[in-house]
């Protein structure tokens, strides 16, 4: 039993062509399908819910959701995905197996297109799954799941369809040498095509691995740049190729072009200008913002940036995500935090610093006469989908951990939570609110300087003397917590009123302590919120620790949610 090369009449043939294209339809009918029917699933879910009376409980996670959707298979190696993702992959492609085999009757060339046809029949999928855009058709397949949560499938998804085009590919060759077609069928318009767009999707494939996109600077834009211009590139390719997947490409191309369009209106221009504080290695980024962007005033909201002035391999025509630390109100200024690196960060520091100031501040020289020097230079930027976190007010404690950079994250939740939890504008003391803790990791207490600096427009608000139940807990772990005469203390709650004067405490907060403890203190029924935005290896402690307590106290429930770019 095995396939093999099949003489067929012209009825055969036809017959192979109706299974061929029936396939691919299938499959996309399949897909659309599933998107349609994701919301009527969330529609009934949400009937269901308020029909037993749990709609005014905030959401928790249970141990089979934990163990599905944020358990690694590898917890040497989180990014190789969850169990539920696995188990997802296994049984999609194991559908996709059984079209390609549906009908085959062991004829080699059926089962060789068969994989075109389904590789051509997921890429609309694909694109969509790419998509960044903020638009209501998005909220209303994939509710409140943003672009960075969909990007995972996205991914997985391109490794299949690749895997489909391999074996096509491989095995049309091995039939162009088995009948000494060479030199004559592999060498005509529509194959050399099909050969020239399996190189642009192994390029693609090859470049799109994290250990190639975050081994070297400049792999990053490589790795950018070859998706955009390559995957435009594959659909005349395509097109031209074969034209039994015009339909699929049709399809692909204008969810790419629908995407671009959305992203093209809803994108904004400011101007910004880039400080770095003395010997410090965080840039703060303020955004003049032509016209107002309330829509950008939700905590945790993020956005892409662009500098067309930087070299287009530097960033200048790159989206490059960054979370808003604060906004002014009305949403007429934005303040970026970054981390100073290698690649678009130091290239923005580079164009926007005089050469004067830029050479003081390698040699730790005095610059606040050369900091006012600082060129403006203009930007555009677009929010793209966000995801919709639920009300943290419901939760009898939020626990809020941060990593560097991850404060643009945690402080504007903070500073939410402070507001409606003021008489005047808030819940107010009728309606008691959740206990906050704010651990606040860092290598050098300047990269909080930002967000505790009384005189910043971005440090949280002194609300009349209120007194909340929230605390800070900063922890110091460069090489300060080395020096001489430093030791390690054991951390202390500080009012978030006296945030300017917080101690620095030299030592590395422990994860599993926080969160057990944070669980041991929420009241019986209630719900704890574990929040974390910073490095992997903090957001993989965080979830392992919350892992372990999902369960442990029953009638008390956990949510998690880690925020990250990791793409």
């Amino acid at each position: 039993m095995g396939w093999y090369v099949k003489e067929l009449s012209h009825r055969e043939r036809i017959r192979r062509r109706e299974l061929l294209d029936g396939a691919g339809y299938i499959s996309l009918a399949a897909q659309t399908l599933v998107l349609v029917l994701l919301p009527a699933i969330r529609l009934f879910v949400r009937r269901l819910q308020q029909a037993n009376g749990h709609h005014a409980s905030p959401p928790t996670i249970g141990k089979v959701k934990w163990l599905l959707c944020y358990t690694p298979v590898l917890q040497r190696y989180p990014q190789m995905g969850t169990p539920g993702l696995w188990l997802g992959a296994a049984l999609y492609t194991a559908w996709q197996f059984a079209l390609a085999l549906r009908g085959s009757n062991e004829d080699y060339l059926h089962l060789t297109k068969v994989f075109g046809t389904l590789a051509a029949s997921n890429l609309p999928l694909h694109f969509l799954l790419a998509a960044k855009s903020q638009t209501r058709v998005h909220s209303w397949i994939f509710g409140n799941t943003a672009h960075d949560k969909l990007n995972i499938l996205h991914r997985w998804l391109g490794r299949l369809i690749f895997t489909f085009i391999s074996f096509h590919a491989l095995l049309y060759l091995q039939y162009f040498w088995d009948f000494d077609k060479m030199t004559t069928r592999f060498l005509e318009f529509d194959v050399v095509c099909g050969v020239i767009g399996f190189i642009m999707m192994l390029i693609i494939y090859i470049t799109s691995f994290s250990l190639v996109r975050h081994t070297r600077t400049w792999y990053f834009p490589v790795f950018y740049f070859t998706h955009i211009v390559l995957a435009i590139s594959l659909f005349p390719t395509l097109w031209l190729h074969v034209e039994h997947i015009r339909l699929h490409l049709s399809l692909a191309g204008f969810i790419w072009l629908w995407d671009y369009t959305m992203r093209w209106f809803s994108t904004q221009w400011g101007l910004a200008e880039v400080s770095m504080p003395e010997q410090g290695s965080m840039l703060e980024v303020d955004i003049a913002v032509n016209g107002a962007s309330t829509n950008l005033a939700a905590p945790g909201t993020h956005i892409f940036l662009t500098v067309p002035g930087l070299h287009r391999f530097r960033g200048g025509l790159r989206f490059n995500p960054f979370t808003i630390a604060a906004t002014s109100e009305g949403g007429q200024t934005l303040k970026l935090v970054m981390r100073l690196g290698e690649g678009f960060t130091k290239s923005l520091l580079d164009h926007t610093t005089p050469t004067s100031t830029y050479v003081a501040l390698e040699n730790n020289e005095d610059t606040e006469e050369e900091k006012s020097q600082s060129i403006k230079t203009a930007v555009s930027f677009f929010a793209p989908s966000q995801s919709l976190l639920p009300d943290l007010l419901q939760y009898s404690r939020v626990l809020l951990i941060a990593g560097g950079v991850g404060g643009s994250f945690c402080v504007p939740w903070v500073k939410y939570l402070i507001s409606q939890l003021s008489p005047e504008d808030g819940v107010g003391a009728s309606e008691p609110g959740p206990t906050i803790r704010f651990i606040w990791s860092v290598k050098d207490a300047r990269e909080t300087d930002w967000a505790l600096d009384p005189s910043s427009p971005s440090s949280p608000e002194t609300l009349d003397g209120q007194t909340f139940d929230t605390a800070l807990e900063i922890y110091i772990t460069g090489e300060d917590m080395r020096s001489e005469g430093s030791q390690k203390s054991e951390s202390t709650s500080i009012p978030l009123q006296n945030l300017s004067t917080t101690p620095q405490f030299r030592t590395r907060p422990n994860i599993p302590e926080i969160v057990n403890d944070e669980l041991m203190a929420c009241p019986e029924g209630g719900n704890l919120a574990v929040l974390v935005c910073g490095p992997p290896s903090m957001a993989d402690s965080v979830r392992l620790a919350t892992g372990k307590c999902i369960g442990k106290r029953s009638g008390v429930g956990i949510w998690f949610w880690e925020e990250g770019f990791g793409y």
